[in-house]
């Protein structure tokens, strides 16, 4: 029978695995700045890069796309400082630039509703890990209408300042199709309750100079 001792070595042992574990798994903490300040707060905006289209909502059920040329997203950063728990950045606004295109539907307008909260879950090698939730975005047309809601997942690289925007698989972070009514729009090609992808890079700006976001 092993002794008390043991067991209670053992026992240590395992706790502080599991605790390294979490630490690295879930960051609880940031410091987020903006250029060299540390206080208060500040705006961002982030215009879309890479080829066009640069921004992109696809309907995982039936592979429908809505692409739109580019597109700059906007909102605050509404804590600088060290210890930070709540949201790392807000988004606002969104300016739809060039226009936006679905096969077979034609043009169609892209806007938002609300605000959306990017959290952060993890960070490593100067790159935060974590989601976007209070997603709404409203597509409509002549012909089509719907909204996408939910939370995606989403990264921030301080080297390069890129707000990626892209499905993580397993995350549990999931946007869905909401058709007013339920049933369908778009020739067919929208039902309420499809899983829908958000694709979208944003180099990442502020007043007070580059955004970094560290943990702990």
């Amino acid at each position: 029978m092993p002794s008390v001792t043991r067991v209670g070595r053992l026992g240590v042992l395992i706790l502080a695995t599991l605790s390294l574990t979490m630490t690295s798994a879930y960051a609880a903490t940031w410091t987020v700045r903006a250029g060299t300040t540390t206080v208060g707060s500040t705006s961002w905006s982030g215009a879309s890069t890479g080829s066009s289209p640069q921004l992109r909502f696809i309907d995982g059920t039936t592979t429908f796309e809505v692409d739109c040329s580019s597109a700059t997203l906007s909102g605050a950063v509404p804590h600088l400082g060290s210890g930070l728990s709540g949201p790392l950045l807000s988004v606002t606004g969104a300016t739809i630039s060039g226009g936006c295109t679905a096969a077979p539907v034609g043009a169609m307008s892209a806007t938002i509703s609300g605000s959306m909260s990017f959290n952060g879950s993890s960070y490593g090698a100067a790159v935060t890990t974590g989601w976007l939730s209070g997603v709404s975005w409203h597509f409509t047309n002549p012909i089509c209408s719907f909204t996408v809601t939910g939370a995606t997942d989403a990264t921030y690289n301080n080297s390069t300042r890129i707000l990626n925007l892209q499905p993580i698989g397993g995350s549990g972070h999931v946007l869905t199709a909401n058709v007013a009514g339920g049933g369908s729009t778009c020739a067919g090609q929208v039902h309420n309750g499809d899983p829908f992808s958000w694709l979208v890079s944003l180099n990442v700006s502020t007043p007070l100079g580059p955004l970094v976001i560290t943990s702990p």
